[in-house]
């Protein structure tokens, strides 16, 4: 059913979509999770023209809906670049024995997140080590999911 209104390629049913397709679907998800939009947009556009011009206009329809879709998440957002790189900005506070570090995550110049984190057992902990602490787990942990779900494939460079 989710297959037929869209809302999946079905990969669980042979035959629906291929490992290629499907492949390219997932890293298109982890470059817009990125914050690459741009990038989405251009394949996007690509297969949206191949698509008509093989005339299977329902399925570039759709593409077209997509792309004014993340054109619109995308207009939405205030642009915060202060530089060209990618950025994790980290909060920390602290009071009466709570700790919380909040991340924001600005991806191509744009807030795409923010996370907060209570830090537990803090009471006799100082801030310089709790907060290097706290960055050793969550990058070590982000790592470890990166290559577990956006591993890149061999044909496209990191």
């Amino acid at each position: 059913m989710y297959y037929d209104i869209h809302r999946c390629l079905g990969p669980c049913v042979p035959g629906l979509v291929s490992r290629e397709e499907y492949r390219a679907t997932i890293e298109a998800v982890c470059r817009f999770l990125e914050g690459k939009t741009d990038q989405v947009l251009r394949d996007l556009r690509k297969n949206m023209e191949r698509a008509a011009e093989g005339m299977e206009f329902e399925r570039a329809a759709f593409l077209r809906d997509q792309i004014r879709d993340i054109k619109q998440i995308s207009e939405r957002q205030q642009v915060l670049r202060t530089v060209d790189t990618d950025q994790d900005v980290i909060a920390f506070a602290r009071e009466n024995g709570s700790a919380v570090v909040q991340v924001f995550y600005i991806r191509g110049g744009k807030l795409i997140g923010s996370e907060p984190f209570a830090l537990q057992n803090t009471e006799d902990e100082n801030d310089q080590h709790m907060l290097s602490s706290f960055l050793t787990q969550f990058y070590d942990a982000a790592a470890r999911f990166r290559r577990i779900f956006c591993w890149p494939s061999t044909s496209r460079s990191r």
